[in-house]
Formats: C-alpha cells, structure tokens, sequence
C-alpha cells in the first residue's frame, strides 16, 4: 500500500477549487487512489517536459501526481482545471 503525501502547490490548488469540485476531486482520490496497490492503474504517464509524472484526471481537473516505487510513497504535486494545469 502507497504512503500518500500532498505538496504544498496541491493543498494551495485543491482550496482554490469551489467546493462541489473539490469534494469529487477529495472523493476520488480516497475511492480511487488510497485504497489500491497501484495508482498507475487510475492514471496515464506523461511525456516531454513531464516525464516521469502522473495524471489524474477527475471531470475538468487533473491532477498531477509522482509515484515513488522505492519507499512506496505517492507525492501528489498540482491539482488545476486542465486548460491551466500544464503551464
């Protein structure tokens, strides 16, 4: 089972979220992400300038996520409608 952790840049980016929104995207990572031995099964690895990262997507946002197989820990980095989150 992953250790989960949040960036600051994701806990500043999930309150800037209205709140419906930020129930799904919490939801869902609580249903989705916590409760499985591997979170690459929910996501899709990005390329280019972001390899190594992961996405998440949840409706209109995405979240960004790295995952740390060494120490089993998932560091979940960004979270933002998907027009701003890869700037």
């Amino acid at each position: 089972m992953f250790e989960v952790e949040f960036s600051d840049r994701f806990l500043r980016g999930l309150r800037k979220i209205d709140p419906t929104n930020r129930r799904i995207i919490t939801e869902w990572i609580n249903r989705s992400l916590l409760e499985t031995d591997n979170p690459r099964e929910h996501g899709m690895a990005l390329k280019g300038q972001l390899k190594g990262l992961w996405r998440y997507r949840v409706g209109q946002y995405r979240i960004l996520a790295q995952i740390n197989d060494d120490r089993l820990i998932l560091l979940f980095l960004d979270v933002d409608h998907r027009k701003d989150i890869y700037r």
